[in-house]
């Protein structure tokens, strides 16, 4: 009788200790690796983070008005930058003057912004995992002729000034020069907290494989 009575509850209790079993053996294959940015489980599906950063593009006009964007921009995707942003125009002198600040006092300011304002440009924002670094190795150094070859700045420039491309050259500066070219309406890929947390985490996408 007790031995009937012991098999019968066991039969009640073996779904839940089925259900427990499976929740176990599913807590066990979770794998979280805070250094990769990368979560998986051990079925058909793998769920990647991919933390992306924006940062501040500019095609210079010359550049634009010999047709070469197009080619600067299809080197800048192949380089798994994605374009989430981008605008054609003739910046006034005010926005130049705020862009080129920091040379404010060098005797070649007023060329520099008298340049940048003569014909349209295109301004871009850029995201990848960290973009503002990754695009100042693109572009490559200042002078074309010291550039990296295979560079932008090595393959369109001719000198420090007529280089091509300008970048952000800081998390911080980068913010500035998204602020004067872009409001939020121009980034609909990028949440709004990037402007105030662009030294954390800039964007956060979920992609599910």
């Amino acid at each position: 009788m007790k031995q009937n009575t012991f098999i019968y509850f066991l039969l009640l209790a073996m779904p839940s200790l089925i259900i427990a079993y499976s929740l176990y053996r599913r807590s066990k294959s979770y794998v979280f690796s805070h250094e990769e940015s990368h979560v998986s489980y051990d079925d058909k599906s793998t769920f990647a983070i991919v933390t992306t950063q924006p940062t501040f593009a500019l095609i210079k006009p010359d550049f634009v008005a010999a047709g070469k964007a197009q080619d600067i921009i299809k080197i800048i995707q192949d380089h798994g930058f994605v374009i989430t942003a981008q605008r054609e125009m003739i910046i006034d002198r005010y926005d130049a003057e705020e862009l080129y600040a920091m040379h404010k006092d060098k005797p070649f300011f007023n060329d520099l912004v008298s340049y940048i304002t003569s014909s349209p440009v295109i301004a871009l924002v850029l995201e990848k995992e960290n973009a503002v670094q990754e695009w100042q190795d693109l572009m490559g150094e200042a002078d074309p002729h010291k550039a990296k070859k295979g560079t932008i700045r090595n393959l369109f420039g001719t000198d420090t000034q007529h280089n091509a491309v300008h970048g952000s050259d800081s998390i911080e500066s980068s913010k500035n020069e998204l602020a004067l070219f872009f409001s939020e309406k121009y980034l609909p890929n990028t949440q709004s907290r990037e402007f105030n947390e662009l030294d954390s985490v800039a964007g956060t996408k979920i992609i599910t494989r």
